[in-house]
């Protein structure tokens, strides 16, 4: 708990305020722009709305864990190839196996 408290010490609100406000925005704006598609396609008006609060939550659990990892386990010698093995072998993966979509293979479909 100490050591939480002297990392939150370190926080760069000047980063943080503004990736909160666009969180926010975002998820207005996909409100906003599908709410029409979702009725019509889904029945429900937020739809897109709610899969956006997801993803977002997601996202903001993972910027937590992240924030909470100690750098010195991501800078050992151990580390370093391993996270760049599984990079090469994921672009590699998308090359070969990844769906193309408007021309472009670069998505995974999960």
């Amino acid at each position: 708990m100490k050591n939480i408290r002297r990392k939150l010490n370190w926080l760069d609100y000047s980063v943080l305020v503004p990736t909160f406000i666009l969180i926010i925005i975002g998820i207005i704006a996909v409100y906003s722009a599908g709410s029409y598609t979702a009725i019509e396609t889904y029945g429900n008006q937020n739809h897109f709305l709610i899969r956006q609060s997801i993803f977002a939550v997601i996202g903001l659990v993972a910027l937590a864990m992240f924030f909470l990892v100690n750098i010195k386990i991501l800078k050992h010698k151990k580390v370093i190839p391993i996270v760049s093995t599984g990079t090469i072998i994921l672009l590699v993966f998308v090359l070969l196996l990844g769906d193309e979509v408007n021309g472009a293979r670069a998505w995974i479909n999960l």
